[in-house]
């Protein structure tokens, strides 16, 4: 079971990211079917949110027009735009994008399948999983958000790309519209052109007459690319869910190793015989790791049938809320090899030490009457514990408080090395462990309570085993619920004795100018000011080839209500011709006040700036801060407004005042009203969303560790039948019988939970330590949650045991006695 739950989750994993992988694929090459396409050169970053292409002026396209071999030359413009329901509610999925692109006839028309090309700017045609999820048909009038404003349009036309688009919205708009909401400087991200010679030739006199500054490439060309980007993506998160599948089947390893040490227990005297008889230790140390095999391969084969489902059932689960998958579901022979391997070794591995132990039973034992094995002496394995946990908490001490130039590293290792070293250490905790957990049960049943602690510290490596399986998984959950825990504090901290503004407002979807609303917001009674001038883009550092990097807005209202720190300098200190520069980016560069910095100007040329002040802060991150004049004239794309800050007159009622301007812009659909509180709440809500993924990530692990406690249940009663039908005969009930496998399941679940805990709580307050490095630092302990814990290991281990102690209280009296 262990390593069927293990590969059904990771050839599961293996075949989504294949069937996201075919999706996209298919995607991008049905909208990269333009002979050639002309963009800025590449930026020099490695910074995923400022890499791409640097923008180009909407007038190349004279320059190209007088290439030989084009057919046409057309600019692309792509942006945000919100369309909308008959309900008034978004075509596109929640967290997936409202995409606008302007509508080339001469390029596009091939997609329309019903109605007509956009003949006017109120008008727009939209792609056709759009439509379904929105009901619109040709005819339709409803409402388009775009660049903060509502504009009423009909739909025209109905589009299609040949595939899914994963539940976002396209809608397609008049070349006008578009340019003067997506390029107002006149600058765009690429212009395609169409060829009427061999695409290639037109590419290499494209290339030869335009400069350096520009990258002209074949449609191959930017599906390789967009696939590459796509690919990177998509691996990442392959990567981040193959690391909790690694956790599932390293989990499994101590479930399977301790069901082989049980069944080799068992089986004593068979390979006792069979040595007597002639058999070499490698010919009993092969009969185990064929088992391992066989059992390792119906595991894994069954694991894979369940991962093909697992993937069905997830694709039915996205279709169900509109989000189509267009990719073959069939497992590939790849995936099924890597899967059924991987899970053979896994139980290979985890069978290589009892099978060494049944290899090594010695002949005499087939002469005794009872087992002559005892259990080795945990001196060595306390001493590598204990020193592999010393040295453990050292380096996670010194990488916490970032001690060493290697910070990172010391804390990733010492982690490692506590969880190895408590992973060892354990069985020589069994014992006072079991002696503490025990004392109320067996104040509560003194009979039962007692059996079962003996029973439970009979073993020390089979219940530190089956403990550590548990402990692991408590861990981890206990360090992202400390961890969210106290970064929700520190943020609620930052905004508490940061912003002074009394009302925070957001968007959803990124707007460049959010006029019409601000305007609105102002009229509204007991507003006193409305700040919409934080704004963030990506401006250029000219050179070979363009460095972007962040710059922010800002005004003077602005930089004392977000409580922007000034290190050195001053907001007064800066003019048209000066900047200031985040506290990290001027390490990082090596900036000093003094300091120059060159900028692209939106007209292309080069002003060098003076670093007049250096800013801390941890509301408004970003590399560079100008006043809202320098902003306006630099060379900037991905321009949007932060936030917009609200004070409220003295005297007028916070809640009436925030009522009125969330109505004042209702039929905008675009802004999203909050006081300080909910600000708080809402980044909260965001923490909550990635630790709930943690949770159901880790769900897995923790229901893998449940099912050793069952499986090393099940094994136990088989190994201790004589004593169970001794007890029997003495007077004990069958009620007696179960309960006393309760409360030893009951013991090993709050062991597993308790160290767990214990472990997992510290490293997330140094984890919290580490990240906070010089910012607001506070540590908060979940003990609701922590506690919540404990009752779900009492409730598991309670659960766990009903199977096993259903099939120890069953077991005939005179038939248990006689067992051997």
């Amino acid at each position: 079971m262990s390593v069927m739950l293990g590969i059904a989750f990771l050839s599961g994993t293996l075949a989504f990211r294949e069937v996201l992988g075919q999706t996209f694929e298919e995607l991008t090459a049905s909208t990269s079917g333009v002979d050639l396409t002309v963009r800025g050169e590449a930026v020099d970053s490695d910074d995923p949110f400022t890499a791409g292409n640097a923008p180009i002026s909407i007038d190349t396209i004279a320059e190209i027009e007088k290439v030989e071999g084009l057919a046409g030359a057309y600019p692309q413009y792509s942006g945000n735009a919100m369309i909308f329901d008959h309900d008034s509610q978004p075509a596109n999925l929640a967290q997936a994008p409202a995409l606008a692109f302007n509508w080339i006839d001469e390029l596009d028309d091939d997609m329309l399948i019903e109605g007509r090309n956009i003949e006017a700017p109120n008008e727009v045609i939209i792609e056709e999983s759009t439509a379904e999820n929105s009901g619109l048909k040709v005819g339709d009038e409803t409402v388009l958000l775009i660049g903060g404003s509502p504009m009423d349009v009909e739909v025209v036309g109905v589009a299609t790309f040949g595939t899914s688009i994963a539940g976002a919205s396209v809608t397609f708009l008049q070349e006008d519209l578009a340019a003067q909401y997506f390029s107002s400087n006149g600058m765009v991200s690429e212009i395609t052109v169409v060829a009427d010679d061999d695409p290639v030739a037109v590419q290499d006199r494209l290339q030869e007459a335009l400069s350096n500054e520009y990258v002209v490439m074949t449609a191959e060309e930017v599906q390789a690319e967009w696939d590459e980007q796509i690919s990177s993506v998509l691996d990442m998160i392959n990567t981040f869910l193959l690391i909790f599948v690694a956790l599932a089947l390293g989990i499994s390893i101590f479930i399977i190793t301790n069901t082989f040490r049980i069944s080799v227990k068992q089986r004593q005297k068979e390979f006792a015989l069979l040595r007597a008889v002639g058999a070499s230790p490698r010919q009993v140390f092969s009969v185990v790791f064929i088992q391992a095999i066989v059992i390792g391969l119906i595991g894994s084969v069954i694991g894979v049938l369940a991962g093909q489902g697992l993937v069905l059932a997830i694709r039915a689960l996205l279709e169900s809320y509109g989000m189509s998958l267009d990719a073959d579901l069939i497992m590939t022979p790849d995936i099924i090899i890597t899967s059924i391997v991987i899970g053979v070794i896994v139980t290979i591995v985890a069978a290589l030490l009892p099978a060494r132990s049944a290899a090594l039973i010695p002949p005499i034992e087939a002469m005794r009457e009872t087992s002559g094995a005892t259990e080795k002496s945990l001196k060595f394995r306390t001493i590598a514990g204990a020193i592999t946990l010393t040295i453990g908490v050292v380096g996670f001490v010194m990488g916490s408080f970032r001690m060493t130039g290697q910070s990172g590293l010391f804390l990733g290792i010492g982690a490692a090395l506590i969880m190895i070293g408590l992973i060892v250490l354990i069985p020589a905790l069994i014992k006072p462990a079991v002696w503490v957990l025990g004392w109320p049960l067996r104040k509560l049943s003194p009979v039962l309570g007692k059996v079962a602690s003996e029973s439970t510290v009979a073993s020390p490596r089979k219940t530190a085993s089956t403990a550590s399986a548990l402990m692991i998984g408590v861990a981890l959950v206990a360090t992202g619920a400390t961890l969210a825990t106290s970064v929700k504090a520190s943020v609620a901290d930052i905004i508490e004795s940061s912003v002074t503004a009394d009302l925070i407002v957001t968007t959803n979807a990124g707007v460049a100018d959010p006029g019409v609303g601000v305007e609105r917001m102002m009229d509204v009674e007991g507003v006193e000011s409305v700040d919409s001038s934080l704004k963030t883009g990506r401006a250029f550092i000219p050179g070979d080839q363009p460095t972007p990097l962040y710059a922010a807005a800002l005004s003077s209202y602005v930089s004392g209500a977000t409580g922007l720190e000034y290190v050195e300098g001053s907001y007064e200190s800066l003019d048209g011709d000066s900047i200031a520069v985040g506290d990290w980016f001027a390490e990082d560069q090596d900036l000093s006040l003094g300091d120059e910095l060159p900028l692209t100007m939106s007209d292309g040329t080069t002003k060098t700036f003076t670093v007049d002040a250096i800013i801390s802060t941890e509301i408004v991150m970003s590399y560079i801060y100008v006043t809202e004049d320098v902003f306006s004239e630099l060379q900037t794309d991905q321009v949007t407004t932060a936030i917009i800050l609200i004070d409220v007159a003295d005297g007028a009622d916070l809640e009436t005042v925030k009522q009125e301007v969330i109505d004042s812009v209702a039929d905008l659909y675009l802004f999203q009203v909050f006081d300080k509180d909910e600000f708080v709440g809402q980044v909260a809500a965001s923490i909550d969303l990635v630790l709930t993924m943690l949770y159901a990530l880790l769900g897995l692990s923790i229901v893998i560790a449940a099912l050793g406690i069952v499986n090393t249940l099940s094994l136990s009663v088989s190994d201790r039948t004589r004593e169970i039908g001794l007890l029997r005969a003495i007077g004990l009930s069958k009620g007696g019988v179960r309960g006393s496998i309760v409360i030893e399941s009951m013991i090993l679940a709050l062991l597993g939970a308790i160290i767990g805990i214990l472990v997992g709580v510290p490293l997330a307050l140094g984890l919290n330590t580490y990240l906070a490095d010089d910012s607001t630092l506070v540590n908060v302990i979940p003990w609701g949650t922590l506690g919540t814990i404990l009752v779900l290991a009492v409730i598991v281990g309670a659960l766990a045991s009903v199977l096993p102690a259903r099939r120890a209280a069953r077991l005939d009296v005179l038939d248990a006695i006689a067992t051997e």
